[in-house]
């Protein structure tokens, strides 16, 4: 008996002294990775107290979401639902909810656009993604880029197989733009 109740105390406090060494060996690393994060003016701004448009937008992010146009939800403009991520703003959750969908609606885009899907999914995407970006005042270098290729969709009857290949180059760049904006 005195034995189990040794072992089932053991391992968790040799887990916290491992823990422990862990964060005094590493801590000088740590703290840089942590000083280096709060620098970055984006994401002080993101974890700030101000927020921002009141439109939000996004559905959940389904568990299991590979960034398939399957498995992906779609962009959405429907106001945020009670007990939602963005229902409430005590630490400016809406602006990190605009960070998480800029990135997953070009992503979700790029998918899209890729597979062939029909032009009132790709103008949808975009759209959706130009929101988010606007709403976080991402710089011209995301926000034209969207814009260029809202027109684009909008006044193309059909996508061709060029056309398509061309969308999906562009957005690409525009996601490399908004990683750069989010880097740590």
């Amino acid at each position: 008996m005195g034995h189990e109740v040794l072992r089932v105390v053991a391992w968790p406090i040799g887990f916290v002294l491992l823990g422990l060494a862990f964060l005094l060996l590493f801590r000088r690393a740590i703290d840089a990775k942590i000083r280096g994060i709060s620098k970055l003016r984006l994401w002080r701004s993101l974890l700030s107290l101000e927020t921002s448009a009141p439109a939000r937008g996004g559905a959940q992010p389904a568990e299991g979401d590979q960034g398939t146009p399957e498995s992906s939800p779609a962009p959405s403009t429907r106001p945020p639902t009670a007990g939602s991520p963005d229902s409430e703003s005590t630490v400016a959750t809406d602006r990190v909810w605009h960070a998480y969908w800029v990135g997953h609606d070009v992503m979700w885009s790029i998918a899209i656009a890729a597979a062939g899907s029909e032009r009132a999914k790709i103008l949808h995407g975009l759209v959706t993604s130009l929101h988010h970006a606007k709403a976080l005042q991402l710089p011209h270098t995301v926000t034209r880029p969207l814009e260029e290729l809202i027109r684009q969709v909008e006044i193309s009857p059909a996508m061709a197989a060029g056309d398509a290949r061309q969308l999906v180059t562009r957005l690409v760049d525009v996601k490399v733009e908004v990683g750069k904006l989010f880097e740590i």
